[in-house]
């Protein structure tokens, strides 16, 4: 049988390490996740999945106006999808509160594997959700967002200057082609 002063030891020195957990983390974190029925696709809602080679960058923030880039961008699996159990902080933003979240997603064998040399214009995007955030520590269960609608990342259309440098080359082989046919 325990003492009555080595029991209330152990109460108080629970109740410290209960309340310095609590505070000691700064920031929420949730799991870098677009699961569920939102793998991002190319080109169209119907379009073909993303898969390697296309990176995924979130943003977060405490209102939807504050959103900016959290955690390691991280290449799609074959089936278009992003994740894991790596927690993701959101700086600011205490633990079990809630945070505003969107994935982005581009082509990384065009534009590299980082957010910052990507065109906005091909930058797909989910909506914008809600995730409550943890604190990442045992035993809080760590959740990913549950975005409505998956990231359509753009099939790059072709600028003016090859436009025009592929309609000059026809011209010039037809006229190639023609003068063969009818020498003068």
């Amino acid at each position: 049988m325990m003492k009555p002063t080595t029991i209330m030891k152990m109460v108080i020195l629970l109740g410290l390490l209960i309340f310095v957990r609590t505070f000691a983390v700064a920031q929420g974190v949730f799991l870098f996740s677009n699961g569920g029925s939102t793998a991002t696709r190319i080109g169209a809602a119907d379009g073909p999945l993303a898969g390697p080679g296309y990176w995924a960058q979130m943003l977060a923030g405490p209102t939807p106006d504050s959103l900016s880039p959290v955690g390691m961008p991280r290449q799609h699996d074959a089936n278009g999808r992003v994740g894991g159990v790596v927690p993701t902080i959101v700086p600011n933003v205490p633990p079990y509160s809630d945070a505003f979240v969107q994935m982005v997603a581009w082509n990384g064998t065009l534009w590299g594997t980082t957010l910052d040399g990507v065109p906005l214009d091909q930058l797909g995007r989910t909506d914008t959700v809600t995730v409550g955030l943890t604190s990442g520590m045992f035993p809080d269960v760590t959740i990913g967002p549950q975005f409505t609608q998956p990231a359509i990342v753009p099939i790059p259309e072709p600028s003016t200057w090859a436009l025009a440098m592929l309609g000059t080359g026809v011209v010039l082989v037809r006229r190639f082609v023609r003068c063969r046919r009818y020498p003068k």
